[in-house]
């Protein structure tokens, strides 16, 4: 289950060989120093400083579980949202840095889109859960490939680095697949991250690393090759993982836990 709120004292600064982790609910920067945070229980969107400033606690509001979140660099948030226990029912919304809907049904049909990356060419790449499949749109919501690449494992997360390579998590086998963005397959299992089950999240730095989260975050090169599968110990569903883009060993990692903590 994803997290279900945020307060101030869900924050934990975790230093460690140069890195610093923050732990957050699910969330994306802004352009300005903004923090949208998708609350699934709520159906809002919320905004915050990165000093963690409440800006606007329902920035946008009357969605069904949110639970995937990202911005395009015009300054349009995307919103995947899980529908209704029925597949196919998921959507992708488009809400300006306002609030202010552009398309709230910009792309629907989906089944689960529990991940969401954009590339820069204007293409939004979904992963759908039940439909084990990973669809491309542009980001006026017109259809690119429905069925980019099929064949997946309940995938839960997506990655997409500087090359033009999408890292796919798979839930029910645990394994990284690594694909084009063209649908091509460079290594269907890429990584094995073996039981219980797959990384719910994932997320690149600019050194060539991919972390992994489920209930340890692992570091691996995008190779393949194991750095430390277990870098942070002791997580809880991180539903929400980003990495920002400088090089090692200045990394941040943003890391969010489907349980509130606060560090003393």
């Amino acid at each position: 289950m994803k997290t279900k709120g945020i307060s101030s004292s869900n924050r934990l600064w975790l230093r460690r060989a140069g890195l610093i982790a923050l732990l957050w609910v699910g969330q994306v920067l802004g352009t300005q120093g903004q923090i949208f945070i998708a609350n699934y229980t709520s159906g809002t969107i919320s905004e915050y400083s990165t000093g963690g400033a409440l800006i606007n606690a329902a920035l946008i509001s009357g969605l069904t579980d949110p639970i995937s979140l990202a911005l395009d660099g015009n300054g349009h948030i995307f919103v995947g949202s899980r529908g209704s226990s029925t597949t196919g029912t998921g959507v992708i919304g488009e809400y300006d840095l306002s609030g202010v809907a552009v398309n709230p049904s910009l792309i629907t049909g989906l089944s689960e889109p529990y991940g969401m990356a954009l590339d820069g060419n204007g293409h939004i790449f979904v992963a759908n859960f039940y439909g084990s499949n990973i669809a491309e749109y542009a980001t006026s919501g017109t259809v690119v490939n429905a069925s980019l690449i099929t064949g997946l494992h309940l995938p839960t997360a997506i990655a997409l680095d500087g090359q033009g390579d999408l890292f796919v998590s798979n839930e029910s086998n645990s394994t990284i697949g690594e694909y084009t963005t063209s649908g091509g397959v460079v290594n269907a299992s890429l990584i094995n991250l073996g039981p219980p089950i797959g990384a719910v999240s994932l997320a690149l730095d600019g050194a060539g690393h991919l972390f992994t989260g489920r209930s340890v975050l692992g570091e691996y090169t995008t190779a393949g090759a194991t750095v430390n599968a277990a870098l942070i110990a002791g997580l809880d569903n991180p539903w929400g993982l980003a990495v920002t883009p400088a090089p090692e060993p200045s990394s941040m990692l943003l890391v969010v836990l489907g349980s509130m903590l606060a560090w003393p």
